[in-house]
C-alpha cells in the first residue's frame, strides 16, 4: 500500500498536539467490536473545495461544534473546522506490518469518520525519537494530510498509518499517532471537519509535549 505523505515545512503545515494519552501503553477502552481498515491516500494534500451545501446542511455545519461540546470556534465546515484542544480520536499503537503501521483508534461519535489528518513518530526503547524514510529521506515524523480512512462510529477500528517495514527505523520500540484534523465528508458540500488548535511539530518527546 503506497500512502501519501507530504513534507510540512515545505507546505507550511503543522501536525497538532492532539495525541491519545494511550498512544503507547493504554488505549481508549471500548466494549464495541473492532474492525480493521487500511487508509488510502486523497490524492491531495489540501483539503478539495465541494459544491455549496444546501441550506439544511449548512445549517447542520452551524451546529455540529456545539451539539459536540465543542466551543473554542469554527462551524465544522470544511474550511472552518470545530476547533479542539483535548484528543477526541485516540489511538493506541499496535505493530508495525509490511505496509503500514497499525493503530488502534477509538471512535466515540456516531458518524463515520473517512478523513484523518496528522503524523506518525517513532521511538526506541529508552524514548529517543527516531527518524524515519519518507520518501527516501530521513525524517522526523511521517506525516500525512487528508487521508481517505475507515473508522466506524462507536467503534475501535485498526488503521494502518505512516511507514511500512522496510522504511520504518528498525530500533522501533513504539510509534505514536498525533491527529490534527478528522472528519466525515458526504460529499456534495456536506460532512463535518474538526481541527486541533495545538501543535507539535517535527521534534516531540515520547507522550507528546505537555
Amino acid at each position: 500500500m503506497k500512502l501519501a505523505y507530504v513534507a510540512a515545512a515545505a507546505l507550511g503545515l503543522f501536525v497538532s498536539a492532539c495525541g491519545s494519552d494511550a498512544d503507547s501503553t493504554g488505549g481508549a477502552k471500548s466494549s464495541a467490536p473492532s474492525a480493521t481498515t487500511s487508509a488510502k491516500p486523497s490524492g491531495s494534500a489540501k483539503p478539495v473545495a465541494s459544491a455549496a451545501p444546501s441550506a439544511s446542511a449548512a445549517a447542520a455545519d452551524a451546529n455540529v461544534c456545539k451539539a459536540k461540546g465543542l466551543d473554542l470556534g469554527g462551524t465544522g465546515s470544511n474550511v472552518d473546522r470545530c476547533i479542539f484542544k483535548d484528543p477526541i480520536l485516540t489511538a493506541k499503537f499496535s505493530k508495525v506490518e509490511d505496509d503500514g503501521t497499525v493503530f488502534e483508534i477509538t471512535n466515540p461519535y456516531p458518524e463515520d469518520v473517512n478523513v484523518l489528518s496528522g503524523a506518525v513518530y517513532y521511538y526506541d526503547k529508552s524514548g529517543k525519537q527516531l527518524t524515519v524514510k519518507v520518501n527516501g529521506k530521513d525524517e522526523k515524523w511521517a506525516f500525512f494530510s487528508d487521508q481517505e480512512v475507515k473508522i466506524p462510529g462507536n467503534k475501535t477500528t485498526s488503521v494502518k498509518l505512516g511507514a511500512g517495514k522496510k522504511d520504518a527505523p528498525k530500533d522501533t520500540d513504539v510509534a505514536e499517532l498525533e491527529i490534527s484534523d478528522f472528519g466525515w465528508d458526504l460529499g456534495e458540500g456536506k460532512g463535518s471537519y474538526f481541527h486541533c488548535k495545538q501543535t507539535a511539530g517535527a521534534d516531540r518527546p515520547k507522550g507528546g509535549k505537555k
